[in-house]
């Protein structure tokens, strides 16, 4: 049983994602299936993520293995930057350390959704 939900919108070529609860495994197996069906919806065009994890209460060590999973399949996809939105500057670190393939990404924290929207909007 899965832990954990995400809900997604696409806006032009941001992909948006809010997650929310305490992940595990299949919780984040599910989530970065949807996310993959997201960004199989920009039609091989370069996209941007802004991923909200404000509301993420932690996740196991089997859905950090998830997550580090769907990061080596973000590096092969045509994806221009990722913007994080997190309560907590250890959400970050947690990430940074438990899922390593996160390092290729253009990535940057920011503490609101609008400073996020305004830094993707200067990546190219």
């Amino acid at each position: 049983m899965e832990h954990g939900e995400s809900t997604f919108t696409l806006t032009s070529n941001i992909i948006t994602m809010k997650a929310s609860g305490s992940f595990n495994q299949e919780g984040a197996l599910k989530t970065s299936q949807t996310l993959k069906e997201f960004i199989g919806k920009v039609q091989g065009e370069s996209f941007k993520l802004l991923l909200d994890y404000s509301d993420v209460e932690g996740a196991t060590p089997e859905a950090y293995t998830e997550i580090n999973n769907c990061n080596i399949w973000l590096n092969s996809q045509k994806m221009l930057a990722k913007a994080i939105v997190n309560g907590s500057n250890m959400t970050t670190d947690i990430l940074n350390i438990r899922a390593p393939a996160r390092k290729q990404h253009n990535t940057k924290a920011f503490p609101s959704h609008k400073l996020a929207l305004l830094w993707l909007a200067e990546q190219t």
